[in-house]
């Protein structure tokens, strides 16, 4: 029984705690506990993790032009939002935030739930199902019903999410 516990710190340290930790900032001890006896639970914990999470990340106009975001417990800076994104943003920030204000600081949540008022929500489109290493590579296609939008993914979607979601909604904040 000593054997196991060993191997089940070793899993939780090496494997799951770099996923969650990924994804969320936080160590598996304090979202889950796991037993070795079923090996599918760390795919159904990430998986878990992943439709429960709430993601943010920093939203702001690059040199005042372009829509991008930084996520800097990913690493990723200054990713462009294009395709249709962009102007999906502009729309939410003219309906729901009266407009963009330079002086202002924006934060963009997103999940797989419902994130309550001024939640927007967008849905995959049905050419794109399950996303297949050339879709990964190039994105996916997503709509808007209201207001009425189509936009493009790019690849770095799937740094948050690494299965077939269909749904997304989210929320841009200002300070």
């Amino acid at each position: 029984m000593e054997h196991l516990s060993k191997i089940l710190n070793v899993v939780k340290k090496e494997i799951i705690n770099p996923i969650i930790n990924k994804r969320t900032g936080e160590s598996v001890n304090n979202l889950i506990t796991y037993s070795i006896s079923e090996p599918s639970q760390v795919t159904m914990a990430e998986k878990n993790v992943e439709k429960q999470s709430v993601f943010s990340v920093k939203l702001f106009k690059l040199n005042g032009i372009q829509w991008v975001f930084d996520d800097d417990t990913l690493g990723i800076k200054d990713e462009a939002f294009v395709m249709g994104a962009d102007d999906l943003i502009d729309r939410y920030m003219d309906e729901v935030l009266g407009g963009y204000n330079i002086n202002k600081k924006y934060v963009m949540n997103f999940s797989t739930n419902d994130l309550g008022i001024n939640s927007w929500s967008i849905h995959k489109m049905k050419k794109n199902q399950m996303p297949t290493k050339s879709q990964r590579v190039l994105g996916s296609n997503w709509e808007c019903k209201h207001p009425k939008a189509t936009l493009w993914l790019c690849p770095t979607f799937f740094e948050y999410y690494t299965e077939d979601i269909k749904k997304i909604y989210f929320q841009i904040k200002s300070n």
